[in-house]
């Protein structure tokens, strides 16, 4: 098996783990302080590649990281913002709708193509999220007014967009620094200033932080801990030469699976196995896709 396998299918089980406990803050906290403690918690665990850090990097290489930053940051707090308010074993597969928007950006970007196979998994996407959010006490139209209209799985949508288009962008710097421990000090750096800042002026500072690192501090350092970890795994992947955008990022969704099994019934969430067998569906389309 290829390296970026290997590498890809570890970032997602660990990728899975780091969203779980960062569901168990979010029930008790609000989406910006623990997404703000968990970025400053990551960029803490990336002061270990100081020594493997370059910091005779151009600016505008700076820059470039800095435009990724500001969209991941986004993205994030969206995702966490949908996260905290929808089920954990709906909010995981219904990430993979991400894929769509990744091989979009792909062809757009990197000049990837899509073949007949790859839009029959586009379609088996989109089909199996809609069964995911049906709510079967209402008519089909009844439930597609309501899923249009949901602000919630607005923020989900908007984070995937931003999420896909910063995956592009992280791999199209890859290939012209492939330097991953500074790439993740800086991208980190960035993120959690960014996320200081916004807490700093829609939040209480320094005192919401320290209000989550007590209430919270052991999910929140586990999440960054496995997630960072999980990170570390897909940009290498991203950086080796011959890998596909749009393969690596497809298959690290296979993390849904474990989410949505585990974190549902965990969470005691209702229709566990309707959602399990849509995130199947999902993932099958994920494969197809990535073909």
């Amino acid at each position: 098996m290829a390296l970026w396998l290997y590498l890809t299918l570890g970032s997602a089980l660990l990728f899975s783990i780091s969203h779980f406990f960062q569901k168990q803050a979010l029930i008790k906290e609000h989406s910006l302080e623990v997404i703000t403690l968990r970025s400053l918690f990551f960029f803490a665990l990336c002061l270990l590649l100081l020594p493997f850090v370059d910091f005779q990097i151009p600016a505008s290489a700076l820059f470039f990281m800095l435009m990724i930053a500001v969209i991941g940051t986004a993205s994030l707090l969206c995702y966490t913002k949908a996260a905290r308010h929808l089920d954990f074993s709906s909010v995981e597969p219904l990430s993979n709708l991400g894929t769509v928007f990744l091989v979009i950006f792909s062809a757009l970007l990197l000049s990837e193509r899509l073949s007949a196979l790859q839009l029959f998994g586009v379609f088996l996407l989109i089909g199996s999220s809609y069964l995911l959010t049906w709510n079967h006490q209402h008519s089909f139209l009844s439930s597609l007014s309501h899923l249009i209209q949901s602000p919630k799985l607005h923020y989900l949508l908007f984070s995937l967009v931003l999420a896909a288009l910063d995956a592009v962008l992280i791999r199209l710097f890859l290939l012209q620094y492939p330097d991953v421990p500074t790439f993740l000090f800086f991208f980190w750096l960035f993120v959690s200033f960014n996320y200081c800042l916004l807490i700093s002026l829609f939040g209480k500072g320094i005192a919401s932080i320290k209000h989550a690192y007590r209430k919270d501090k052991k999910d929140i350092i586990s999440s960054a801990l496995f997630g960072i970890c999980s990170d570390a795994l897909y940009y290498i992947a991203f950086s080796l030469p011959l890998t596909s955008v749009s393969l690596v990022g497809s298959l690290r969704q296979i993390s849904t699976l474990f989410s949505t099994l585990f974190g549902g019934r965990f969470f005691h969430e209702r229709g566990v196995s309707l959602k399990l067998i849509a995130c199947v569906v999902m993932v099958a389309g994920v494969i197809l896709v990535s073909l």
